[in-house]
C-alpha cells in the first residue's frame, strides 16, 4: 500500500509518516479500516479539518470511555503527479 515512505519522530512524541507513492483514497481507507467498531469500549470523532485545492486534512480523535486516548491526522494530496501523496501524524495521550 505504501511504496515509499519516510518517518519523523519529534521530541514531543509526535510521529509523522510521509508517503511518496500510492493512491490517496486507498491510503485514507486503509487508515479508517482499523478504527474501533461500535460496542468495543472505544469511540472516535472524525473531523475534516481543512480542504484547500488538492489537499484534504482529516482528524481522528480516539477515546476510551470519555478519556482521550490518541489522535491521528491525515492529509492526502489528490494532485497528479505529486512527490508527496499523504502525511499521517500520531499523538498519544
Amino acid at each position: 500500500l505504501f511504496d515509499q515512505q519516510g518517518l519523523a519522530l519529534l521530541q514531543n512524541k509526535l510521529c509523522s509518516v510521509y508517503i511518496h507513492q500510492g493512491e490517496p483514497n486507498k491510503i485514507q481507507a486503509s487508515m479508517e479500516a482499523w478504527l474501533p467498531p461500535k460496542g468495543s469500549g472505544f469511540t472516535y470523532k472524525k473531523e475534516q479539518v481543512s480542504q484547500a485545492g488538492s489537499l484534504t486534512t482529516t482528524s481522528y480523535t480516539l477515546y476510551q470511555g470519555s478519556s482521550f486516548l490518541e489522535q491521528w491526522v491525515i492529509t492526502v494530496n489528490s494532485a497528479k503527479p505529486s512527490n508527496l501523496v499523504a502525511v499521517m501524524s500520531y499523538q498519544g495521550a
